[in-house]
């Protein structure tokens, strides 16, 4: 475990916590499956998180940057739709819509 990586981190990279003594006659919720049985006596642990090779990381990156930058011309047709339904007169409402645009 390195030192430089949060609590949690370090939580989430070793799967779900042994359960304890008290807690046995509590069921677990419906859908839940913290292990599965495979012969009736072995079971199988959830296998932790891989860290991701740095190119993952790299083309995360890229998407996202890509993303954040394509962000506001997603709103254009939006901003279009609303300057021409708040009209041609000279109000408060369509100066902010133009402002805004």
């Amino acid at each position: 475990m390195d030192s430089s990586q949060p609590k949690w981190v370090i939580e989430l990279n070793n799967g779900l916590p042994p359960k304890p003594k008290n807690a046995s006659s509590i069921p677990d919720p419906p859908g839940f499956a913290a292990s599965k049985s495979v012969t009736g006596k072995q079971k199988s642990q959830v296998a932790p998180r891989k860290t991701p090779t740095p190119e993952e990381t790299e083309t995360l990156k890229l998407k996202k940057a890509w993303e954040i930058a394509l962000g506001p011309a997603k709103q254009i047709p939006m901003q279009a739709i609303m300057g021409y339904m708040s009209g041609n007169s000279l109000q408060i409402f369509s100066i902010m819509m133009v402002a805004m645009l």
